[in-house]
């Protein structure tokens, strides 16, 4: 309600954006990741003189790679596999994210199954699974290869804190 009637952001890309732009999850795995960097990095670049800004941007970003990269690969799964705000908030058909047309779809041809189905005058083999495979791999396929790219972060995320002998 608060989107389409006193934002009047109905039929709005910003529409399938806010809603999802903070998460509280996400917050908190970014925030625990924070705090559990030692606080010696801030002291040693303050005393070589850094300010803040720079400090997080020389030391502090470079080292949080492997959770920004965990948070943006959470978001983009998130964005990637939402229909629901699109059905709820968009009614321009121009505007509609892969996964609600896929949705739309795959419900015509279930409606188109169950027609056929129930008429025998008609001799249609509604090829429902085999879409349903199709869909599926075209659903995964981006994701698929996305993840070989932010897996070197994940990688160094794990072996960030072990111990090096």
């Amino acid at each position: 309600m608060l989107i389409a009637n006193w934002l009047n952001l109905k039929d709005s890309l910003w529409a399938l954006v806010l809603p999802y732009l903070l998460n509280p999850f996400y917050a908190f795995i970014l925030v625990s990741y924070y705090r559990s960097l030692p606080y010696e990095l801030n002291e040693a670049a303050t005393v070589d003189g850094a300010n803040d800004i720079r400090i997080f941007f020389r030391v502090i970003w470079p080292i949080s790679l492997p959770v920004i990269a965990t948070v943006a690969l959470f978001y983009a799964l998130q964005y990637w596999n939402d229909w629901y705000l699109s059905l709820l908030f968009i009614d321009n058909y121009k505007l509609h994210p892969l996964q609600m047309m896929i949705r739309q779809l795959m419900s015509n041809l279930n409606a188109m199954a169950y027609v056929a189905g129930s008429r025998t005058e008609y001799n249609i083999v509604v090829p429902t699974y085999g879409m349903q495979l199709a869909i599926v791999c075209i659903t995964i396929g981006p994701i698929v290869f996305v993840y070989p790219f932010v897996q070197k972060y994940f990688i160094k995320g794990m072996t960030l804190g072990s111990v090096k002998g």
